[in-house]
């Protein structure tokens, strides 16, 4: 269930940041793509790995991955896309002129968000390996 969880967490993520980012898109938008695209492929990548190995239904790690899906989502909603005319559109475009707070917010949430996916990923690597040893010492007392 933990892993569905995840699963579905990171589509939203990617879903919602997908269109956030389209309804936004300007010249900084597609210029930080370079950068932004990436950090997602290699997040979305940490996340599937998790939800594909086995964890014994751990909830710290489902957690510690929602809330980084989450994160990225915040993040790309509030970042404000700078423009010639006006200091910047978010939250799809429906904020003309965004208030400065909404890019400091959105780089620390991407910046929190990226620290947690690696969290997860190694909180995921570790366990599973922990419990390969276990199922390797239960299976040679047998």
């Amino acid at each position: 269930m933990n892993n569905l969880i995840i699963v579905i967490s990171l589509a939203l993520c990617l879903l919602i940041s997908l269109v956030a980012r389209i309804t936004n898109m300007g010249w900084v938008t597609f210029m930080t793509s370079v950068v932004v695209v990436p950090i997602f492929i290699v997040h979305s990548a940490f996340q599937v790995s998790i939800s594909v190995r086995v964890n014994g239904n751990n909830k710290k790690i489902t957690i510690v991955s929602v809330v980084s899906n989450f994160l990225f989502v915040v993040a790309s909603v509030l970042m404000p896309d700078g423009g010639d005319a006006v200091s910047g559109y978010s939250v799809f475009s429906l904020i003309k002129d965004s208030p400065d707070y909404f890019e400091s917010v959105a780089l620390a949430a991407f910046s929190l968000a990226i620290i947690l996916s690696i969290q997860a990923f190694f909180m995921s690597v570790l366990l599973h390996k922990r419990l390969k040893v276990c199922e390797s010492v239960e299976g040679t007392s047998s």
